[in-house]
C-alpha cells in the first residue's frame, strides 16, 4: 500500500518468500490422517484488490485512512500494514469461501429426487 515503488518492492520479496517457505513447510502435513490445512493467500486477495479496487468497493489503495482524517470504508489500509475492517470483511469472505463444503454429487443426486417429488406432489395435486 506504500507509493514508493523500493519499499512495496521489498515488501513484495519479503511475503513471497514467507510464503514459500510456509508453503513448503506445510506440504508435509497433507499426507497426515486426519488433518485438513486450509490455506488463505492474504497477499493475493489483497492484489485482486488492489488491481480492482472499485469492483471490492474502494477508492483509495495506497493512502492510509490513519492519516487521512477520515472515517471512510472506501480505503484499504488503515495504516501502513493493517487493512480496514471493509477490507477485513473482504478477507474474511473469501476464506468462508475457502472452507465451505463442496455439494457432495450424492447430495445433488438427493436434492433432485426431492425437488422431482415435490413437483410430482404438486402435479398429483392439481389434477383433482
Amino acid at each position: 500500500n506504500n507509493s514508493d515503488p523500493y519499499a512495496s518492492a521489498t515488501a513484495q520479496y519479503i511475503t513471497t518468500v514467507f510464503n514459500d517457505a510456509l508453503g513448503a513447510a506445510l506440504a508435509g502435513f497433507e499426507t497426515v490422517p486426519g488433518i485438513n490445512l486450509y490455506t488463505l493467500d492474504v497477499y493475493g486477495v489483497l492484489q485482486d484488490i488492489i488491481s480492482e479496487p472499485v469492483f471490492y468497493g474502494f477508492d483509495n489503495t495506497t493512502e492510509m485512512l490513519a492519516y487521512a482524517g477520515e472515517t471512510s470504508d472506501t480505503y484499504l489500509f488503515w495504516d501502513g500494514v493493517h487493512p480496514t475492517t471493509q477490507a477485513h470483511a473482504l478477507i474474511a469472505d473469501y476464506a468462508q469461501a475457502e472452507v465451505a463444503p463442496v455439494p457432495e454429487p450424492a447430495t445433488m443426486i438427493l436434492f433432485g429426487a426431492g425437488l422431482a417429488g415435490i413437483a410430482g406432489i404438486r402435479r398429483r395435486f392439481s389434477a383433482r
